[in-house]
């Protein structure tokens, strides 16, 4: 099993990681009809069509699309058509990815947790106060980094203990920005 099947391989600018039943795949575009899939070069063209569907020519082979974002982590859940089948699928790129692995915390784990920036940026707007109680999935803060705005949420429920983040700090990634006692 190599690096790209456990879906542990670092992905660069432009890459995605693609979970599909039960398989990981890393996708890299190469201009408009050429993409990278785990290693492999693929010729593939679109083509929009008038019902919203979408037709993928992959090497000689077309397929049937239509996808639709879900209420997943980040926004990163899809539920997928293809050729007239439901198919849930997951899409990270490099900066979901990120998000993710900055956040503190994980499973069961009660006590403090500290929401770090998981990349410079600016704080654009603090949604919480201390005392809140915050639900799993509720914003925390709003970032700015790299021209787009990046929305933290509670990864469970628990109460903020404190804010360090104020609107309009810029902030270095790793910087802590709130504490929840879960």
């Amino acid at each position: 099993m190599d690096a790209t099947e456990t879906g542990l391989s670092p992905l660069g600018r432009g890459e995605v990681r693609v979970s599909l039943r039960g398989r990981t795949h890393t996708v890299r575009f190469e201009g408009e009809h050429t993409i990278h899939l785990d290693g492999r070069t693929l010729s593939v063209t679109f083509r929009k069509l008038e019902d919203g569907t979408t037709l993928m020519a992959l090497d000689g082979k077309v397929y049937r699309l239509w996808a639709h974002q879900t209420t997943g982590d980040q926004g990163r859940d899809l539920c997928l058509w293809l050729n007239g089948k439901q198919v849930s699928c997951t899409v990270d790129d490099h900066r979901t990815l990120l998000m993710q692995s900055m956040r503190a915390g994980g499973g069961e784990q009660t006590g403090l947790i500290t929401i770090k920036a998981p990349m410079p940026g600016l704080v654009a707007k603090v949604l919480v106060t201390p005392g809140m109680l915050v639900q799993k999935g509720q914003g925390l803060i709003i970032l700015e980094a790299m021209k787009m705005e990046n929305e933290l949420k509670a990864d469970r429920a628990g109460r903020v203990e404190s804010v360090s983040a104020v609107e309009r700090m810029p902030v270095e990634k790793g910087e802590h920005l709130l504490v929840i006692s879960v």
